[in-house]
């Protein structure tokens, strides 16, 4: 038998598997890091996209505005705008230029800085396609600020608004500045002799001209990039003067214009007297010149001319004059203008008028009352609540209410030589006719709940027998004097010894005490005289 024994392969006689070179693990590395790298610079970009801040190259107004957030462009933006000039040039009468250095919003360009800067923030994040994701990429690897990527700037044209109200608030600043008066040829007195006066041409600012122009300027295309301030012309409207020589009317004006005018004024509330005097060298400045208005047919009449005295220029001297009062009082031009006037032409040399009082405040002190106050002024106390209606709601310290003219107690023209003053406080009445007391009797006046007001009143009315139905009074000789209440017919005011049943007489021991329920009262014989001789206007004074 033969055997025979196949060769066996042990472990030893199979092939070794290869081993990773060095270089292999290098390029793994490599691969590994730069993937990395992409991924890392992937997701910075990605944050830089998410960031809330306006990507690289975005321009507003010559400024970038890369890296910053809205916000914060916003408000760089709004500085920016605020702080650019413009120039508004206004054309003198002499050829030189006036010329204002203003904010664009003191214009009336308003900057939206918040449109503006979210305009520049979705610069890169519009819609994603295909043919942008290149630019997009390239302008987050320029945000990143680790390479040196120059790019082309993106330029946002400003988001604004035209602000018609501030830019004519603005306009109508400059017309008070800009605006001279029209002046015809006039006259004026130098030294005794009569003088003309050369016309003057009137300039002003054409407000509606210059708004329109103003709201049609491209303020954002002009105002994008930095630079010089911008200018802008102002129109200006030229006035010629209807009146260009008056030289024929020198000699018809010479007479009027050769002496002064007396103002003669009486102060009815304080019986004080004063004299203003108007010169020639003011009447010359009253007068005012115009063409002749032709009538039909007759052509040469355009070239004469007439003169008058013009009442509100009158007005104004009168309240130069008033002024040196120093207080609430004036002389009313509606009262002396005319007069005025009237004197000039008739060459009158003086007038008489009176001076007026004006409203006066006062500030509430601790403890004072409506009454108390309007006992202190001589105001009946109605007059002031009417005047101040709050005051129903009662009166508080420190709040300041009106007091009214002493003259709406004085209605009628004031008998300059005439007065009656009474005494509260002596319950004495005198009776004064130029300056010289005629009579000077005792009296009564109000019961302390049915006060006589003090205060500055005149005679208004004469009735031979009163009625007064509140009390069933009959009352002789009554004149009166002041309505406690304004708007209502009945009046306190003087009368005789009163009675109920037009017989029997009351208070006729009692004259020398207050008796009555607010007016005057005297003997029926004084009262009688008094009614015939106090006309009405006589100044009634009543003091405390």
């Amino acid at each position: 038998m033969t055997t025979s024994t196949a060769p066996v392969r042990g472990r030893a006689g199979r092939p070794a598997p290869r081993r990773p070179s060095a270089a292999f693990w290098l390029l793994l590395i490599g691969w590994l890091l730069f993937l990395s790298l992409v991924a890392g610079v992937v997701v910075g970009l990605v944050q830089i996209y998410n960031s809330g801040r306006i990507l690289a190259g975005v321009e507003v107004m010559g400024r970038s505005l890369s890296g910053r957030t809205a916000a914060d462009a916003a408000a760089r933006l709004d500085d920016e705008w605020r702080g650019r000039r413009v120039m508004l040039d206004a054309a003198q009468a002499d050829g030189t230029i006036r010329t204002w250095t203003l904010s664009p919003v003191q214009v009336g360009a308003l900057l939206d800085a918040q449109a503006t800067a979210e305009q520049a923030y979705r610069v890169g994040r519009e819609e994603l396609r295909p043919e942008n994701i290149g630019a997009l990429g390239w302008r987050l690897l320029a945000s990143t600020d680790l390479l040196p990527i120059r790019m082309e700037p993106t330029v946002i044209a400003p988001v604004w608004r035209f602000d018609s109200p501030a830019a004519a608030g603005t306009l109508r600043m400059l017309a008070n500045e800009l605006e001279t008066p029209m002046e015809n040829a006039g006259v004026r007195v130098v030294d005794g002799r009569i003088e003309t006066t050369p016309a003057l041409t009137g300039r002003s600012l054409d407000i509606a001209a210059a708004l329109a122009a103003l709201e049609a300027y491209p303020w954002g295309a002009a105002l994008a990039q930095p630079g010089d301030a911008l200018h802008f012309a102002l129109p200006i409207v030229e006035h010629p003067a209807a009146i260009t020589d008056v030289s024929a009317l020198v000699a018809e004006l010479s007479p009027l214009l050769s002496q002064p005018i007396a103002i003669r004024l009486y102060d009815a509330v304080r019986d004080e007297r004063a004299e203003w005097t108007a010169q020639p060298a003011d009447m010359g400045r009253w007068l005012a010149f115009e063409a002749a208005t032709p009538a039909e047919g007759d052509e040469a009449a355009a070239s004469r001319l007439t003169w008058s005295v013009d009442e509100a220029r009158v007005a104004e001297w009168l309240a130069e004059q008033s002024a040196t009062f120093g207080d609430e009082r004036f002389v009313a031009a509606g009262d002396a203008a005319p007069l005025l006037a009237e004197a000039f032409a008739a060459r009158r040399p003086a007038i008489s008028t009176r001076i007026s009082h004006g409203e006066r405040e006062h500030v509430v002190q601790p403890g004072e009352t409506l009454s108390s106050i309007a006992f202190d002024y001589g105001i009946p106390y109605p007059y002031i609540q009417a005047l101040n209606p709050e005051t129903a709601e009662g009166l508080f310290a420190g709040e300041t209410i009106r007091i009214p003219s002493q003259d709406v107690m004085l209605p009628l023209p004031a008998v300059e030589n005439k007065r009656i003053i009474i005494s509260l406080s002596k319950q004495t009445v005198k009776v004064y006719e130029n300056g010289q007391i005629k009579w000077d009797w005792v009296g009564s006046t109000g019961l302390p709940d049915s006060p006589t007001a003090p205060g500055v009143f005149q005679v208004q009315s004469h009735e031979e027998m009163a009625y007064a139905a509140n009390w069933d009074l009959y009352m002789p000789w009554f004149m009166g004097i002041y309505r406690p209440v304004p708007g209502q017919e009945f009046m306190n005011g003087f009368h005789g010894f009163p009675s109920r049943d037009r017989r029997q007489l009351l208070w006729t021991s009692n004259l020398g005490r207050p008796v009555t329920y607010g007016c005057i009262l005297l003997s029926t014989d004084n009262a009688k005289l008094l009614y015939d001789w106090a006309e009405v206007g006589v100044v009634v004074e009543i003091l405390k």
